[in-house]
């Protein structure tokens, strides 16, 4: 089996690295085949989770990884034992698929915004937008769901929802750029 880029897949969810990264199993429009994939929610970041080797005693280092494993539980709690539906469109340089993940709750339902997990990380305040550099050209379905996660993203900061909570935290991007 081989992926097209931007096609619905049924999916199965895998292993779940962190907040926006997992396996997806992704099957066959027959179901007699499937493809394991690693696959990174598009528009998204969550906080970063703790690797083996880092240590920190600085408690906005602390308070990050502590709202990485938030993140990571609500993905799970999302996802976890559900029909999926995955979108992909690209590997970015760590091999893993960018990819448009909804909850599959109905034949009818397709692939509605209100159905989109990354949307409801961002809701949720447990991911921050992030915006696209390498595309320009978006269909209908996915200028809205860009738009809906922007909007969604602002509307946590200033309703103080999830991470935007905290008084001084580290945010996923300024955190990559740490050395720990």
């Amino acid at each position: 089996m081989q992926i097209v880029k931007k096609t619905a897949y049924k999916a199965e969810l895998g292993f779940i690295y962190d907040g926006d990264s997992f396996n997806l199993k992704l099957l066959s429009s027959t179901g007699t085949e499937s493809l394991g994939i690693i696959c990174r929610l598009q528009w998204i970041d969550t906080p970063e989770s703790q690797k083996a080797n880092q240590t920190s005693s600085d408690p906005l280092i602390l308070k990050h990884w502590e709202w990485a494993k938030k993140a990571k539980t609500a993905l799970m709690d999302l996802t976890q034992n559900k029909a999926l539906i995955a979108v992909p469109y690209e590997l970015d340089m760590y091999k893993r698929w960018a990819c448009d993940v909804y909850l599959d709750v109905s034949k009818s339902d397709g692939l509605l915004l209100s159905n989109n997990v990354q949307l409801k990380m961002v809701q949720s305040g447990l991911a921050v937008s992030l915006l696209p550099f390498n595309r320009h050209i978006y269909s209908v379905r996915e200028s809205n769901l860009l738009r809906s996660i922007i909007s969604a993203a602002a509307t946590a900061n200033r309703k103080k929802v999830g991470l935007w909570s905290e008084q001084k935290m580290i945010l996923p991007y300024e955190f990559k750029k740490l050395s720990l």
